[in-house]
């Protein structure tokens, strides 16, 4: 599991600093795994958000398993926080979601968002609902970054979904 509080040395001491409480809005994709990575030392991440489809067999984002997305969550040690909706459904259904992370004590979501207003936007809009402070560490870098950063940890990915303008048949 994900550590829960730092010690930190002052002066010959050691202090204990507990950390925000957060969720991580969970994608199981590379970029949330990032935005993981880049915040579990500051932040005490006790649950991931997921959101599937109406009828619970795919996730959303990616089209994920709902077993794939419980051993991610057993795997790290966070509660694992579930909605379904259609795409139209799916602001409200997230800030229903949000609504159980607060009761949790939650103070902080996790983003892995990386570009485009909008996105920024939802996240922010979606987290002051609840007043809670969405926390986008990866806003504004470049992918190509993101990707080296990505494989240096020893990180591996599956790819799921491909645009076929940029990979056609020949990759399969």
């Amino acid at each position: 599991g994900l550590p829960r509080v730092g010690a930190h040395g002052v002066r010959g001491r050691t202090a204990v600093v507990v950390k925000p409480r957060a969720a991580i809005s969970w994608s199981g994709g590379k970029d949330c795994c990032t935005a993981l990575l880049r915040t579990y030392r500051d932040y005490d991440v006790v649950a991931m958000i997921t959101v599937f489809a109406e009828d619970g067999a795919r996730s959303r984002s990616h089209g994920l398993r709902p077993e794939v997305l419980s051993a991610h969550a057993e795997r790290l040690g966070v509660r694992n926080l579930t909605g379904r909706c259609s795409w139209r459904s799916y602001t409200k259904e997230y800030i229903r979601l949000l609504s159980e992370a607060s009761a949790m004590g939650i103070t902080h979501i996790i983003f892995g968002d990386i570009m485009g207003d909008a996105h920024r936007t939802w996240d922010e809009g979606v987290c002051a609902v609840h007043g809670l402070t969405a926390v986008l560490p990866l806003w504004g870098e470049s992918t190509r970054t993101l990707v080296g950063e990505f494989i240096a940890t020893g990180s591996t990915a599956v790819i799921v979904t491909a645009r076929c303008a940029y990979l056609d048949a020949t990759w399969l």
